[in-house]
């Protein structure tokens, strides 16, 4: 089992470690970008036509995960842009070249399906000085929530700058599904690393974990969740064991199901699973894999990290409480022990479902450590922009909690466990 020698959470949003800093992270928070601007703004016309365009990032699209995402992070105020009104974490604003000095300015977004009336207000200092200002929106998060398909959405934007008459432009943007996970956004001239939005989909305090977490303590290898108590290794990779065999119990398999019905070449993103979908779906693949398992283990007080490596993602979890001992899980061979292929009559010579239950969990640790003893010179390089790892610990940390659970219908508990999950 690998020393993990730093832990490297990333994203330009104060959450890296001492010497860890991928070229893609340095500017994760979403601000105005006059220097963007200024390509798309002409020259003031001095005959009394304000010159303002609409802005819509990442990509012309508005992510609900983006935005719920990043709803409780605090923005960084050191280095603040004179030129960048309003919201410093905004997605929805205007860009305006000055007609004058020290003029009151008034921006006006609303989408009435997804927000409130939204409204900012100040001044235009500079004459001539290109500005990107982005009210704080009153979004109506429930119904972000609920999106779950794509649709148009229109946008509309007022600007009533000094004694001018006010401004309106209207513009159709995407609305993206709530599992659409934008990871990496080119916004004007930046390129934002933005896999911290992965740790949103790890959710602890979702409603389903504690039926999992039962139908684990009925598996008997462990008696009760004690997270790091003991301080025996071994008692860890139980806990992690009992909850790695309910899984393959409910007959999870990997599935790798992760692209969106939308490209986009200035965004990308990737379909993500919640936890309950993923354990209706009986279907995970290696993001969603990772996700599920960190939800269940945040939950019992263990501290799981998702290591993002070129085309792959796996769970890293530290063993010990003080974090000096870590070790890789591979959840994509969840899959290979499916209690429902143990009862069928030409099988009856295979080995007991919780002894292939249990060579599947070591195969996952033994492949994930070993990957993570190779990679983690990497991740801790910190000119290489393509190996990082997300501490859940410490993105909550600095706001990005976990996205809430709204369920489709009313159900409120996971479907039951076949009777056959649970024979002795």
């Amino acid at each position: 089992m690998p020393n993990r020698t730093t832990h490297s959470v990333i994203l330009g949003l104060a959450l890296l470690a001492p010497g860890v800093a991928p070229a893609l992270a340095q500017e994760a928070q979403p601000s105005g970008s006059t220097k963007a601007l200024e390509d798309l703004l002409l020259p003031v016309d001095r005959g009394g036509s304000l010159t303002w365009v609409t802005v819509v990032e990442p990509g012309e699209s508005i992510f609900p995960s983006l935005v719920v995402g990043q709803a409780t992070i605090k923005p960084d105020e050191e280095d603040a842009d004179p030129t960048s009104l309003g919201d410093p974490m905004g997605l929805l604003g205007v860009g305006i070249v000055s007609p004058g000095v020290a003029l009151p300015v008034r921006v006006t977004v609303s989408a009435p399906d997804i927000m409130e009336e939204s409204t900012f207000t100040g001044k235009l200092v500079k004459e001539g000085e290109t500005y990107a200002i982005s009210p704080k929106i009153k979004w109506k998060f429930k119904e972000l929530l609920k999106s779950r398909q794509q649709m148009p959405v229109n946008v509309t934007f007022k600007v009533k700058v000094g004694d001018r008459p006010e401004e309106e432009k209207t513009q159709t943007v995407t609305l993206r599904t709530i599992n659409d996970c934008p990871y990496v956004m080119h916004i004007g001239d930046e390129v934002r690393d933005t896999r911290w939005m992965f740790a949103a989909y790890v959710n602890e305090d979702h409603p389903w974990v504690d039926q999992i977490l039962k139908e684990s303590l009925g598996t008997g290898i462990v008696e009760s969740f004690t997270g790091y108590q003991t301080g025996k290794e071994e008692d860890v990779l139980n806990q992690v064991f009992a909850v790695w065999q309910t899984l393959q119990k409910r007959g999870i398999r990997y599935s790798d199901v992760s692209t969106n019905s939308i490209e986009s070449a200035t965004v990308a993103s990737q379909h993500v699973r919640f936890l309950d979908e993923s354990i209706v779906a009986h279907q995970a693949n290696c993001v969603d894999g990772a996700i599920m398992l960190a939800s269940l283990l945040r939950k019992i007080g263990l501290q799981p990290s998702l290591v993002f490596v070129p085309g792959h993602c796996y769970l890293a979890l530290s063993i010990v409480r003080d974090g000096s001992l870590t070790i890789g899980i591979e959840t994509t061979v969840i899959g290979k022990a499916v209690h429902e292929d143990f009862e069928k009559p030409t099988l009856r010579l295979r080995p007991s479902f919780e002894k292939a239950s249990l060579d599947t969990f070591n195969l996952a640790v033994k492949v994930g450590s070993e990957n993570f003893a190779k990679h983690i010179e990497k991740i801790n390089d910190p000119l290489d922009e393509e190996h990082v790892m997300i501490s859940i610990a410490e993105a909550r940390e600095i706001g990005v909690r976990p996205m809430p659970y709204l369920p489709a219908d009313a159900a409120a508990q996971p479907p039951q466990s076949p009777a056959r999950a649970v024979a002795k």
